[in-house]
């Protein structure tokens, strides 16, 4: 028996069922707006003020189950809220609910978007570069190019390891990526590399490359043959290595067969605790 008490006494039919599960419903509202489905994502408007959307691997397995999140429209079609909910839709064909308030402008998607207490470090990319700053931009351009790891992508355009100076760098409002063009060029060099020797793409992995990367003397070439040879690409393909150990690793695989005193060899000690400390000089563009 449905308990009065707990129903919204809003007009005709205020104690009609909504849910046709086994249960009563407890309490029951005005419908206020109908949620839609569709495979049209052309009748959807999006607006400058929508957040720029990052390519997520996490958003685009959700779409491929179906998200169940509605987007929010007006009544001109404008999307208002679920720019990212579309476009991973969007990317695997999933068909998409929304729905239409006709009560909401242009003016509400910033109030959509302004509970940065839960904001992971990809909403603070998408909002500085919604803003139009470049920097933020140039961020974005790399996430969804070349490697969707927020942190470590920009960890790596400032030269820090630490993920929270990272992410304060990126919250600040004043990112700034340093060496653009290099950069670029090692998540190319990257790409090729994990292609050539199957290595699994991972944080340990593309770190340590990265260390060798911005070495002078550094031959692309030869990194990629040896670790091949010595067949270190099956350890970075079958074991769960630190960034520690895959330095090494390679390090050990880049100086296969080379004599002492080689121009070529990567000098390198080890610490007592255990921290590799490349001993060559870097890039002119990897010291700023």
């Amino acid at each position: 028996m449905l308990n009065e008490k707990l129903a919204v006494k809003d007009g005709i039919n205020s104690l009609e069922r909504v849910w046709k599960g086994e249960h009563e419903p407890i309490r029951k509202g005005k419908i206020i707006n109908q949620v839609y489905e569709t495979y049209d994502y052309s009748i959807f408007k999006p607006h400058k003020r929508n957040r720029n959307v990052i390519t997520r691997k996490d958003m685009i397995e959700q779409a491929k189950e179906g998200i169940i999140a509605p987007l929010i429209v007006n009544g001109e079609m404008i999307l208002i809220d679920g720019q990212n909910r579309l476009h991973h839709s969007m990317m695997v064909g999933a068909p998409v609910k929304y729905i239409i308030d006709e009560t909401l402008t242009v003016d509400d998607i910033a109030r959509m978007n302004t509970n940065q207490e839960k904001w992971s470090l990809l909403d603070w990319i998408e909002s500085y570069a919604n803003e139009g700053r470049e920097e933020y931009e140039k961020l974005i351009h790399i996430l969804n190019t070349h490697y969707s790891d927020a942190s470590l992508v920009s960890g790596l355009c400032i030269n820090v390891t630490s993920t929270s100076e990272a992410r304060k760098a990126v919250m600040s409002g004043d990112f700034k990526i340093k060496n653009y063009e290099n950069i670029i060029s090692f998540f190319q060099y990257l790409n090729r590399f994990l292609e050539e020797t199957k290595a699994n793409k991972n944080s340990p992995t593309t770190k340590a490359a990265y260390q060798l990367f911005r070495l002078k003397k550094f031959d692309k070439d030869r990194l990629i043959k040896k670790v091949r040879t010595t067949r270190f690409d099956e350890e970075l393909r079958d074991k769960r290595l630190t960034q520690t150990a895959v330095l090494q690793g390679l390090l050990n695989a880049y100086n296969d067969r080379l004599s002492v005193g080689s121009k070529t060899k990567i000098e390198y000690h080890i610490k007592s605790n255990g921290q590799i400390i490349i001993d060559e000089e870097l890039s002119d563009w990897a010291k700023k």
